[in-house]
């Protein structure tokens, strides 16, 4: 306490509480109050022993695994927003992305907004595409004697445009990502084309997604053998939501 009064000494709050005692001296009850009127809607109160227990039952339901640990985590990222806006983008990119380099290869988020509580057509499409740029940064930079390019380094040399070379041209096809909803046009061509947003522009993907009647990927004497299978399954029509 000393060192924390100290003039000019920044006082950090904790980042975490641990609760010591012995048995019976109310410790489980302090963290059900805790849970109870924490002002979260999306929560989960797991006492240790049945957390650890839940882990250990998931390893050993992956034990030929070579690696269990990247099919035992998972990410279910949400996001607080309410539409599909710049809040649920980078709320969901940045957790994303924090999940994939930390080694996890299993996230959940696609078209969920409202702390899960609502789905979005139009964030489904935007999700989509942060999945594409998570792939993309998850595949690396693959490293190679042709990749690295040295002989048109030199060919080129200082203060030239390697834009001009075919190979330049050839590595942005296979290298970079090219988005369907984020825009790379120019304003003028963005507004002769509607000036939709994102979320304005994701929903007539999901729209011209969801009017493709029709589709069928099995014969219909397989479709008829799985429903014979399972009793009160959904027809499985596409149809529009009313008013869209």
């Amino acid at each position: 306490r000393f060192w924390q009064r100290r003039p000019g000494r920044r006082i950090v709050g904790p980042r975490g509480i641990y609760i010591w005692g012995g048995v019976g001296r109310g410790k489980s009850m302090l963290m059900d109050m805790f849970f109870a009127l924490a002002p979260v809607r999306a929560k989960e109160r797991v006492h240790f022993n049945a957390f650890m227990q839940d882990i250990h039952a998931r390893f050993h339901a992956k034990k030929s695994a070579r690696d269990p640990i990247p099919a035992i985590a998972r990410m279910e990222r949400m996001t607080d927003a309410k539409l599909a806006d710049a809040q649920a983008g980078y709320e969901k990119g940045l957790s994303c992305m924090g999940g994939l380099l930390a080694g996890m290869d299993v996230l959940q988020f696609a078209g969920l907004i409202d702390a899960l509580l609502t789905f979005d057509y139009g964030m489904a499409v935007i999700d989509n595409e942060i999945s594409l740029m998570l792939k993309r940064v998850a595949r690396g930079m693959e490293v190679s004697e042709e990749n690295i390019s040295l002989d048109e380094i030199s060919q080129v040399g200082p203060g030239s445009m390697f834009l001009e070379t075919e190979q330049t041209f050839a590595r942005m096809e296979d290298t970079a990502l090219f988005p369907d909803v984020a825009d790379r046009d120019t304003r003028q061509t963005w507004e002769e084309k509607g000036g939709h947003d994102a979320w304005g522009k994701s929903l007539l993907v999901a729209k011209e997604i969801i009017e493709r009647q029709g589709l069928s990927y099995f014969s219909p004497e397989v479709d008829a053998e799985i429903r014979s299978q399972f009793e009160d399954m959904v027809p499985g029509e596409v149809l529009i939501p009313e008013g869209w």
